[in-house]
């Protein structure tokens, strides 16, 4: 058990140190399409709107376009960013069409900005389909960071609760491979491995935000899975150890139930 729970607590480390999230994103954006953002972004800036106005798609051009451009420019700070970042990237593609979604963190000296640009080609077609600043109170980075400072007291419940489910289960698990073949049938005993290794519904909690969301169809192995978007939150996962608890009860009542009367002296115990 001891063995387990080393081993338990190995990963989850791992699994929270992460990879190097701006290495991440450089890799899978097309170098053209952070070309194209970072061009109509530096328009925003120099307060240049003729372009972007002229290529804004059709279902979006009304006449509050120049005062909503000159809105998102009055968040600007003056002067050079210390940072740029990129921190968000999606791409779809379909028939005759491609919209690309990037999203750059800018850190200047008292302020921290999210602009998000959204562009759409359809056939020869090229247009923006959203543009936004976003003022934040610090860098993505420190804000999604996983931290137990300052958190609700049902986060910390999940949290125990969580890193308890997937110890029990392997302890449940080892039970089940070492209980005697003659006792538990092979057969048998594959069905229960699988049973155990589930856990049933999802109660999932996003880390930064304390929201929680449950779906009672989902199945976690293990019962448990954490991951984070780079520069998003962490969202856990934690399924209900269902065939786990099943199993032990089980076995359990069988081990302090009376063994059955002798018919000779070749008597069998009972099966699971």
């Amino acid at each position: 058990m001891k063995r387990c729970a080393w081993c338990f607590g190995v990963l989850l480390l791992v699994l929270l140190s992460g990879c190097n999230r701006a290495a991440i994103l450089q890799m899978i954006a097309p170098k053209e399409d952070e070309a194209v953002a970072q061009y109509y972004i530096g328009l925003l800036f120099a307060g240049d709107f003729g372009p972007i106005e002229r290529d804004i798609d059709p279902t979006l051009q009304g006449s509050g376009m120049h005062g909503a451009l000159l809105q998102a420019a009055h968040l600007l700070p003056g002067g050079e960013p210390e940072s740029v970042k990129l921190v968000g990237f999606k791409t779809f593609r379909g028939n005759d069409l491609y919209q690309t979604d990037l999203t750059y963190e800018y850190q200047f000296s008292e302020k921290w900005l999210l602009i998000n640009l959204a562009t759409q080609k359809k056939g020869n077609v090229f247009t923006i389909i959203g543009l936004r600043v976003t003022p934040i109170p610090d860098s993505l980075e420190r804000l999604n960071r996983f931290t137990l400072y300052g958190k609700r007291p049902l986060q910390y419940l999940f949290l125990v609760w969580a890193a308890a489910t997937p110890l029990f289960i392997f302890y449940c698990l080892i039970l089940c491979i070492r209980d005697n073949v003659r006792d538990n049938p092979l057969k048998r005993r594959w069905l229960w491995i699988l049973f155990i290794l589930f856990g049933c519904c999802e109660l999932s909690l996003n880390w930064t935000t304390g929201q929680f969301a449950f779906t009672p169809t989902a199945v976690q192995l293990f019962g448990l899975s954490g991951f984070a978007a780079p520069y998003g939150p962490w969202i856990f996962k934690m399924g209900f150890p269902l065939g786990a608890l099943i199993y032990l009860l089980r076995r359990r009542r069988m081990e302090s139930s009376p063994p059955p009367a002798e018919d000779g002296a070749n008597s069998q115990p009972p099966e699971f």
